[in-house]
């Protein structure tokens, strides 16, 4: 079965601050199959991160349809509190975090069976985080 791998980052600009996200998803072969970005007002990190994900599974469902069901995901996120929330290794402390969380199982439960969720260091994500970049920068 073909890993299609998903890049994602959220980030702000202050803490909270504007905030944006960034999704990057390429094949087996290292292709890309798409690109999204956009801000997403005023947030946290770890907001930004959860929404990241969360639009990540809702557009990569869009272009595949229901052959999720039948694909393997390897989501890969450079926000390591959330990756432990994800994979049910911390508990959420942030109740603004619960609804992303929820939101998430769901899109696994239904779309996603063949999903993992891993940790990756930012300098190893360089095109989500240089997308969140250019969503905050306006470009």
């Amino acid at each position: 079965m073909e890993t299609i791998t998903i890049f994602t980052a959220g980030g702000s600009r202050g803490n909270p601050g504007p905030a944006g996200i960034g999704v990057y998803v390429a094949d087996a072969a290292d292709q890309v199959v798409l690109k999204h970005s956009t801000t997403i007002g005023n947030a946290t990190d770890n907001f930004a991160a959860y929404q990241a994900v969360v639009e990540a599974l809702e557009v990569v469902q869009k272009h595949y349809g229901t052959a999720t069901k039948d694909m393997s995901f390897e989501l890969k996120l450079d926000n390591e509190v959330v990756k432990k929330q994800l994979n049910s290794e911390d508990m959420i402390t942030d109740t603004r975090s619960v609804s992303h969380f929820i939101h998430i199982h769901n899109l696994r439960v239904e779309h996603y069976p063949n999903l993992s969720v891993s940790y990756v260091k930012r300098e190893h994500n360089t095109e989500a985080v240089r997308l969140v970049d250019a969503a905050l920068d306006g470009r």
